[in-house]
């Protein structure tokens, strides 16, 4: 991978990344003015972090730019990342090829004679690393040691990128670091007029939106796909190249257990139904989040499984809980869920989301055997003694059951929990 580009005057950057480009001009102007330095950028995959190094690289020509990334294969050889910028500091002419693997001495200080030697013969240099936690361990805490040095005296500028997880390893210590976000929707919106082309259709504009959440690589990648910008939408099923991050999503979600992909698949059926239905926008809010969440965890429990079962998908960053609500994250991973499965498992989902009892979208397959029950009797209008003469439970055991189907359910009164009851289907309670 070559970042380097020779650009006499400042290029435009990257859409929304202003501090960042602050950040990296300060570094480099630093660096042409003999004062070197270093700056670690951190962020979640297809957030940017090598287009910033790109752009880094683009800023600094003519000057030299010697440009390596981490790989995955090499990251157990020793000093495979150092050879790596000996061999690409030999490939641009700025210095001799490596003559012997760079084991004799210790990486650090061979780094660092590198890098004044680099300074010496060729003047103000930047070092531009990508991945740089997939290089090997000796050759990180090298590259930590050398940029914990540079300063007067060493005009070198070297640019890090690492995932958000990564930046807190001890080799990259009192570094400073710039943490990448997601872009904002006017952003993402200006970076979309780049890869789309001029009258594409406004609802496939804001459905790639939407799917993206943020994650301009994600963006990128929908707007390529064959029909992104037709009004059907583009095809999610794919194939996505291994090496892609749509692609990458996917072989996430293959890579979990069977019980939480089915409980994936559950979640992605319904968020896929409730913004396909009617009225689906008086459900993109709090209440409607809430609504999904609990026919989700019926459906769930309609399956034989436990919700918490979607654990492995939370900790592989496919998910976000919290707030009472269940979010994809980015939302396209509801998309691939659902095009990854087999017809006849989304069939399967569909029909166990059908055939969750709803009161007006809320769920009674929510409720326990007993809470169904004491739900019934007091919708006919039964008192807490009565019930629990019925069904032989102390009134104390009712009015706990009681008070958890109100929350189940969103109700406050006894009132409000019989007029929901009115609404649900005979057929529906006969079953319970």
């Amino acid at each position: 991978m070559t970042l380097a580009g020779s650009l006499s005057s400042r290029p435009a950057g990257p859409h929304g990344r202003d501090a960042e480009i602050t950040d990296l001009h300060v570094l480099l102007d630093g660096v042409r003015h003999g004062h070197g330095g270093a700056l670690l950028l951190t962020a979640p995959p297809g957030c940017g972090r090598t287009t910033l190094l790109r752009y880094a690289a683009r800023a600094f020509g003519p000057s030299p730019v010697v440009d390596v990334a981490g790989v995955l294969a090499e990251r157990g050889w020793p000093h495979a990342g150092l050879h790596a910028v000996l061999s690409r500091a030999a490939a641009l002419g700025l210095a001799p090829p490596p003559a012997r693997w760079p084991g004799d001495r210790p990486a650090a200080l061979e780094l660092l004679r590198t890098l004044r030697a680099l300074t010496a013969s060729a003047g103000p240099v930047l070092l531009c690393v990508d991945d740089a936690h997939l290089v090997d361990p000796t050759s990180r805490s090298a590259l930590g040691f050398a940029a914990r040095r540079l300063g007067p005296g060493l005009a070198v500028g070297l640019v890090l990128s690492v995932e958000r997880d990564a930046s807190a390893a001890p080799e990259f210590a009192g570094l400073p670091v710039r943490h990448v976000g997601r872009l904002g929707r006017a952003s993402c919106a200006a970076l979309l007029d780049d890869l789309l082309p001029t009258g594409s259709d406004a609802g496939a504009r804001e459905r790639l939106l939407t799917e993206a959440g943020g994650v301009p690589g994600v963006l990128a990648e929908l707007a390529a796909l064959p029909g992104a910008a037709a009004p059907g939408g583009p095809a999610w099923e794919g194939p996505h190249p291994p090496g892609s991050l749509l692609g990458r999503y996917a072989a996430r979600v293959g890579e979990l257990p069977a019980d939480t992909r089915t409980a994936l698949l559950l979640a992605a059926t319904e968020a896929s139904r409730r913004a396909a239905g009617p009225g689906a926008g008086e459900r993109s809010g709090r209440d409607g989040a809430a609504d999904g969440v609990r026919r989700w965890v019926a459906a769930v429990r309609a399956a034989g499984l436990d919700p918490v079962c979607l654990e492995p998908a939370e900790h592989a960053g496919l998910v976000r809980t919290g707030g009472g609500a269940l979010r994809f994250d980015p939302p396209v991973v509801a998309r691939l869920v659902y095009a990854g499965a087999t017809l006849a498992a989304r069939r399967a989902a569909h029909r166990l989301l059908a055939d969750v009892g709803t009161c007006g979208g809320w769920p009674l397959g929510a409720l326990t055997p007993q809470q169904l029950r004491i739900t019934r009797y007091v919708a006919e209008g039964a008192t807490n003694r009565e019930v629990s003469e019925l069904l032989g439970v102390s009134p104390r055991t009712v009015d706990y059951h009681l008070r958890n189907v109100f929350t189940a359910l969103g109700v406050r009164s006894r009132v409000e929990l019989t007029r929901l009851v009115g609404r649900v289907e005979r057929p529906e309670w006969a079953a319970s």
